[in-house]
């Protein structure tokens, strides 16, 4: 590894000193081309997801005798069996892909199957969402994100906190490519991934997502998002708009909730029934088959949902019952373990609320019925700080998406609201969820030792003491450190910035130590 971080006093005209650090740029070159390379791969997945809407209009044509219909049905049962049987030999690619990257930044999942694993996660999602399941192109595009930043770093033989930092800058890279969003994915980066933020972590992960966002941007360049009316209520009271806020906020609580009460309930579905994975992947393909032939819309991501809806008045009823739909099949779909994430569904769903809820204060005498696009914007951001508990995300994201900077004030009071409210519903993060069910049964038993290597950056904890008088959290031991490609054993020989040490972890304490460790060691 290279020499990094040396520190350097320079003399100004004024005879004032100053200190700065000069770094190794090395691991900044690096993410750029990761993040470049990350984008080739990752827009190429996208724009098949969108284009296979096409596919879905020939599956779903109506005019079809009975028989191509049943065809049709057991085509698409086929191919989810396939997809079933993939999984099953290939369990790391299952469902969205973020709580598998937070494995990897730890080291607590490793991947088994090379290069052919990431293939299957793209075909995987392609598939899915291309036979009209309600699952979201940006999961598969985090997850091979983060794989590509590890095998660059695996390339360019970095180590430790360089090789985490390619991770979590190729996470950013892959969400960038899938919303054209560089900065809200750098920020979800630590407000979920890796849950600790740096300097050093930032500027990588938004190196990466710039030019990954830049391709999507170039290939994507019709924002539908934009041409979204989003005009605002402000000839309203503060007090009466400050009252809808909070009403607002409480009602995308509950859906908030519901979904993520309804994704846990239907992971489980199968086993606490006893019910078969093929009769239960049956089932759903026939409801899918179902919604296709009448809602086509609800389909996949459901962006269409979004954009039909923008436009002023509306049945309270039929918005009504194509949210609930969203809201089951969404998890349903999910529960199937199919290569796909839930973002996109979820911003859907936020919109759909946004809609309903104006809607209703229309129904009671309100003069709201101009503000539809308004309301839906907002509950899109704020739906996002519910279930998945990172609310920077998704108020920048939504502005990122659809570049209504005017509505930036109204947006940070409701979406700090719905946080709140959330909050005091004890809605718990959707993926420290999911991630739970990623884990080992007995990971909190068991005897194995995990090892994970940091680098010591400047102001580290680390520095000028030995591995002997080193206080470490409970459960984890640092085993040695690496000096000038020299391993030092000596508990006795002081630490110094730019070492490399190698803490073995207790199964039971992994995700806490590990980022306790980032700390120490300054990252």
């Amino acid at each position: 590894m290279a020499k990094k971080w040396v520190d350097v006093v320079e003399k100004t005209e004024s005879g004032f000193h100053y200190l700065y650090q000069k770094f190794d740029i090395r691991v900044y070159i690096i993410s750029l081309i990761a993040g470049l390379l990350i984008g080739l791969v990752t827009v190429p997945y996208r724009y098949l997801i969108v284009q296979s809407v096409k596919i879905r209009d020939i599956i779903y044509a109506h005019e079809y005798s009975w028989y191509i219909h049943i065809a049709i049905i057991l085509g698409l049962y086929g191919v989810a069996m396939l997809l079933y049987l993939m999984i099953k030999k290939t369990p790391m690619i299952t469902g969205s892909g973020i709580p598998q990257v937070e494995g990897y930044m730890c080291n607590r999942f490793s991947i088994k199957h090379g290069i052919w694993e990431p293939i299957q996660k793209l075909i995987g999602g392609i598939v899915g969402v291309g036979m009209g399941l309600s699952l979201g192109r940006e999961g598969p595009s985090v997850q091979v994100g983060g794989y590509i930043g590890r095998l660059v770093a695996k390339w360019t033989k970095l180590e430790g906190s360089d090789k985490r930092f390619l991770i979590s800058s190729g996470a950013a890279a892959g969400l960038s490519s899938a919303f054209t969003a560089p900065l809200a994915s750098t920020i979800f980066v630590h407000e979920e991934i890796t849950k600790y933020q740096s300097s050093r972590s930032t500027a990588l992960a938004f190196l990466a997502a710039v030019p990954s966002g830049w391709i999507a941007k170039v290939v994507f360049n019709n924002n539908e998002y934009a041409q979204m009316s989003s005009a605002m209520p402000d000839t309203h009271e503060l007090k009466i708009m400050l009252l809808t806020f909070i009403a607002l906020a409480f009602f995308l609580s509950v859906c908030g909730k519901i979904f993520n009460s309804l994704l846990l309930f239907f992971e489980g579905f199968c086993c606490k029934f006893k019910l078969p994975k093929p009769i239960y992947i049956l089932m759903i393909i026939l409801l899918t088959y179902a919604l296709g032939f009448f809602v086509p819309d609800i389909l996949a991501g459901g962006e269409p949902l979004i954009f039909k809806n923008a436009a002023v008045g509306g049945s309270i009823w039929l918005i009504l019952l194509l949210l609930v739909i969203k809201l089951v099949y969404t998890p349903l779909c999910y529960s199937l373990g199919f290569p796909g994430g839930i973002f996109l569904p979820l911003l859907v769903i936020g919109a759909l609320a946004g809609k309903l809820f104006c809607l209703l204060l229309c129904a009671i005498g309100l003069p709201y019925q101009d503000y539809s696009g308004f309301f839906m914007l907002m509950s899109m951001g704020s739906i996002f700080a519910v279930v998945v508990r990172s609310p920077i995300t998704g108020l920048v994201l939504i502005l990122e998406m659809t570049c209504q900077f005017t509505d930036f004030f109204y947006m940070i009071v409701l979406v700090g609201l719905t946080f709140f409210i959330s909050s005091v519903m004890k809605v718990q993060p959707v993926y420290d969820l999911l991630y739970v069910r990623l884990l080992p049964k007995d990971y909190f038993e068991s005897t194995d030792k995990i090892d994970t290597k940091f680098n010591i950056f400047e102001n580290s904890y680390f520095i000028g003491k030995s591995i002997e008088v080193a206080k470490v959290p409970e459960g984890t031991t640092i085993v040695q450190f690496r000096r000038d490609e020299t391993w030092i054993v000596d508990k006795t020989v002081p630490m110094q910035e730019g070492d490399l040490i190698q803490v073995e972890f207790e199964s039971r304490v992994l995700e806490q130590a590990y980022r306790s460790y980032r700390v120490l060691c300054n990252e």
